[in-house]
């Protein structure tokens, strides 16, 4: 009777054994990890419903390798106990593959594992996995329902990007990073619940979802990246905790719907007042929000306009910058499609790449004698801009300032030449570029366009002209105003007098005359005023 018994369970064994082998001739490839056990690395079987063995030729089967199933016609897959790790785009293209159950034996899940499975509805993840790789299950169009479970510590960039089925996600408290693009694109995604675990959210974490009407940011998020929030059209409101110490630019482009920003009063690095998003002294706006429209004032105590402070506000019509603003960043007013004024102060000093860049209302500009730089494409494909005056201090207009402006046909330069070079103001309908009687670098043609002499509505000073000051033992400047006119120069020791002497007749030959004078050394203080005769 034990001999019988030994002879049943010896052929009980080899004929499974048989069948295995089998198997894994016809169906698996693998390697040998010389440790009796071993890794799948590709799938030729013909079947669609599999069920991935626990033994290939008598070694255990511990890991799926990169691509081992890759753009297969499974339908469903089971997955052994005995596997420990999913390999980087293991299943990647499986467009036929519904469902999928990860055994708790599995800690890593490699990046892409799932990535264009379009037709995977629900997955179920075991608790050993403690990260969810990059791309693991983006693009899984029809993933309607996900249990991400406690041992998961971070999400990474794309993990769910493109899964639009999804309407809901509860983040667990164990993990403490979402990645970059982690939930892009999620367009069915109405709420989202982070934990308290949480201290980072990476950039564009949750751009493209369309419906996201509602997000609380925990108070253990220290950062929120780049474009967080971008194209969140149905975020209304959001609160940003006081543990925030950074957030990163464009957070809230194109929330169409988005009025109110808050923080809360406690945050050491940010502030807000009436929605508006601030740095804590209030000296940088940092985001305007889109949903709000009309007319905005900056408030006075504000230095700088922050890179895309204003950037898509479509109802935003007009905007008064204060003297109290000295740059106006990148990107600041960008795309701001219904502003149709904007008053430049006379405290900025540098206008940022793209600025004013599409603001396809804007019909006229005037910059600042205080500028000194227009950046690169900062004015770009503003198709309602007829007129631009630039001040006098301007010595460079990036490539691209004025690209694409159709309407522009009159500017006028208040100051020398600036540098500037042949796509400054390419596509657009101007003539001839005007400049002012005294200033110096206009030859005949600016980047091919005539130029031609425009003259001030008043007589003036030049007080930006290289022979401003002391000059050949007197004190000396430029005055323009109009050809062939005669201007008074007049002087006081102490204007608050009104004692003011004539001290010569000037007649402006080609808009503009140089005056000098020798005695100036001959006071201890003098003023110099001009007026017509």
């Amino acid at each position: 009777m034990k001999t019988a018994l030994k002879i049943i369970t010896f052929i009980a064994l080899a004929m499974n054994g048989l069948v295995q082998s089998v198997q894994a001739q016809s169906d698996y490839t693998y390697s040998d990890n010389g440790d009796g056990t071993c890794a799948i690395t590709g799938y030729t079987g013909s079947d669609v419903a599999v069920t991935i063995p626990n033994m290939l030729n008598g070694l255990t089967v511990v890991s799926i390798g990169n691509n081992a199933f890759y753009y297969t016609s499974l339908t469903s897959v089971t997955i052994p106990g005995s596997i420990t790790n999913i390999g980087s785009y293991a299943f990647e293209h499986c467009a036929s593959l519904s469902t999928v159950a990860i055994p708790r034996s599995v800690s890593s899940i490699g990046d892409g594992t799932f990535e264009f499975c379009s037709s995977l509805d629900s997955v179920t993840i075991g608790s050993g996995v403690t990260r969810i790789g990059r791309d693991t299950f983006e693009d899984c169009t029809s993933l309607i329902s996900i249990t991400i479970p406690d041992s998961v510590t971070s999400i990474g960039d794309d993990a769910f990007g493109g899964c639009r089925g999804l309407t809901s996600f509860t983040v667990p408290d164990s993990v403490t990073s979402i990645g970059d693009d982690a939930f892009g694109g999620c367009t069915g995604l109405t709420s989202v619940a982070i934990a308290n675990s949480v201290t980072s959210i990476g950039s564009y974490a949750f751009d493209y979802c369309t419906r996201l009407a509602s997000v609380t940011i925990p108070s253990s998020v220290s950062s929120i990246g780049d474009g967080t929030f971008e194209f969140c059209s149905s975020l209304i409101s959001i609160t940003i905790p006081d543990s925030v110490t950074n957030i990163g630019s464009d957070v809230f482009a194109y929330c169409s719907g988005l009025t109110n920003i808050l923080v809360d009063a406690a945050n050491t690095f940010y502030s807000s007042t009436n929605g508006v998003l601030f740095d804590k002294n209030q000296t940088t706006l940092i985001e305007f929000p889109p949903g709000l429209g009309g007319g905005y004032t900056i408030p006075n105590m504000v230095t700088s306009v922050g890179s895309g402070a204003f950037a898509t506000c479509t109802r935003l019509t007009s905007v008064t910058i204060p003297d109290s603003i000295t740059n106006i960043e990148s990107y600041a007013f960008s795309g701001c499609t219904g502003l149709t004024s904007v008053a430049i102060a006379n405290g900025v000093t540098t206008i940022g790449d793209d600025a004013f860049a599409t603001c396809l209302s804007l019909t006229s500009v005037m910059i600042p004698n205080s500028v000194t730089t227009i950046g690169f494409a900062t004015f770009y494909n503003c198709m309602s801009l007829t007129s631009v005056i630039i001040g006098r201090g301007v010595t460079s207009i990036g490539s691209g300032g004025f690209e694409a402006c159709p309407a522009l046909a009159s500017v006028w330069f208040q100051g020398n030449a600036p540098s500037a070079d042949d796509s400054t103001f390419f596509g657009d309908a101007i003539n001839v570029f005007y400049n002012t009687p005294g200033t110096t670098g206009w030859a005949k043609f600016f980047h091919g366009i005539p130029t031609a002499q425009r003259y001030l509505p008043n007589p003036q000073i030049l007080n930006f002209e290289p022979n401003f000051g002391v000059h050949i033992n007197q004190f000396g400047f430029v005055i323009s105003w109009a050809t062939n006119v005669s201007v008074v120069v007049e002087a006081s020791m102490n204007p608050a007098d009104q004692a003011w002497q004539p001290v010569q007749t000037n007649t402006l030959v080609n808009g503009s005359f140089y005056f000098g004078d020798s005695q100036w050394t001959n006071y201890p203080g003098r003023f110099y005023r001009v007026r017509s005769k």
